[in-house]
């Protein structure tokens, strides 16, 4: 019976020891189940935006004007989805009225992700700010998708069912796979 103990116990310690010197030869180094939950922070200060990322992604700090997105939006359409004169010029005034709304939704957006940020990286966390905060940041990217809905819903109407195709191909939302080829939706 005392033999059985002392295997249990020498069992035991080794386990222990096993275990001591896996966490002691992997300190400060992430597991990697969290290496696959978190991506790595940014360089710079907590809170601090990346250098060269904006709100639109890297290398934009601030949001381009109405005119440069009707723009390049019909740009991008009249290049994939070969859109006509016709189709051109109302795309282009609808945009023109929905696009100043859409950006300064935008710019609202993105006041309260800051306001947010600063609640939450400061000294003390109030939970009711926080929770105010979180609901006027998801009142502004309600309004902001639903203003883009809108846009586009008007925008479908006035293409063929093949240039659709073409346009849920081309959308940052539309199906997995390669983007069209030049000239081709």
């Amino acid at each position: 019976m005392k033999r059985g103990w002392f295997l249990l116990l020498a069992l035991s310690l080794g386990l222990n020891a096993g275990l001591l010197y896996v966490q002691l030869r992997d300190a400060g180094e992430p597991r990697r189940s969290d290496v696959m939950r978190m991506p790595p922070p940014p360089p710079g200060r907590p809170g601090e935006r990346p250098p060269g990322r904006g709100p639109l992604g890297p290398g934009q700090r601030d949001l381009p004007s109405a005119e440069d997105l009707v723009n390049g939006h019909v740009d991008r359409m009249r290049h994939h989805l070969r859109i006509d004169r016709e189709q051109e010029d109302a795309i282009r005034e609808q945009l023109s009225s929905s696009m100043p709304k859409i950006l300064r939704q935008r710019r609202a957006m993105e006041d309260a992700r800051e306001r947010l940020a600063r609640v939450v990286e400061g000294p003390n966390l109030e939970m009711d700010e926080f929770r105010r905060l979180s609901q006027a940041l998801h009142r502004a990217q309600t309004g902001l998708d639903s203003l883009v809905t809108e846009a586009m819903v008007t925008e479908l109407r006035l293409l063929s069912p093949e240039q659709r195709r073409g346009y849920v191909a081309i959308m940052p939302w539309g199906r997995p796979g390669p983007p069209p080829r030049e000239g081709r939706p």
